[in-house]
C-alpha cells in the first residue's frame, strides 16, 4: 500500500501497478497521472473517506478496484 499525504507527491508521471497493490488516499482531490495496471494485476484505489479524481488515462489489462467510504470520480472520456 502507498499512501500519499500530498496531491502533489503523486507528481507528473505514470503510476504503474506491476503486482497487486493499493494506492491509499491520505487527502482529497484531484490528479492526472496515467494509470497502467499490468497483466494478471489488481490494482486497488483506496479513497478512505476522501474525494478524489483521477482524470488521466487508465490503461493496461489488469483489474482496478475501489475501496474506501469516499468517492473515486473517473473524468477522462478514453476510460470505458
Amino acid at each position: 500500500t502507498l499512501n500519499y499525504g500530498h496531491i502533489a507527491a503523486m507528481g507528473t508521471g505514470s503510476v504503474t501497478f506491476t503486482g497487486s497493490a493499493s494506492l491509499q488516499a491520505g487527502v482529497a482531490g484531484s490528479f492526472a497521472n496515467q494509470i497502467l495496471i499490468n497483466n494478471g494485476v489488481t490494482g486497488t484505489f483506496d479513497t478512505q473517506a476522501s474525494s478524489v479524481t483521477a482524470s488521466g488515462i487508465i490503461s493496461g489489462s489488469g483489474l482496478l478496484t475501489k475501496t474506501g467510504a469516499g468517492t473515486l470520480t473517473l473524468t477522462n472520456a478514453a476510460n470505458t
